[in-house]
């Protein structure tokens, strides 16, 4: 919020976090985004993925992630929500 107001000019910033493991409740919706949870300290993570779909089978199969994304406060009825909403994903292949 103290880098906003956020568009053209001052776009949000964007972080990254590399091999977030303990994926969890990894759903599709609508054959386009994906919802899951990871686990971080104890607490679990929420993200949401706009149409990236494509990595849904991804996400159930591999055991790790790299991400970037944007945070975004929400607002439900009386309280607020930290939202991670997810840019951009990738996955280190596994060797045998």
């Amino acid at each position: 919020e103290r880098f906003a107001p956020f568009g053209p000019g001052n776009r949000r910033p964007v972080f990254g976090v590399r091999n977030i493991t303990k994926i969890e409740g990894c759903n599709l919706i609508a054959k386009k985004h994906v919802i899951f949870q990871f686990k971080n300290l104890g607490h679990k993570i929420g993200l949401i993925g706009f149409n990236l779909g494509h990595h849904w089978n991804d996400l159930r199969t591999n055991p790790s992630v790299d991400l970037c994304f944007v945070l975004e406060k929400i607002r439900k009825k009386d309280k607020f929500k930290l939202n991670l909403t997810i840019k951009s994903m990738s996955f280190t292949p596994l060797y045998h």
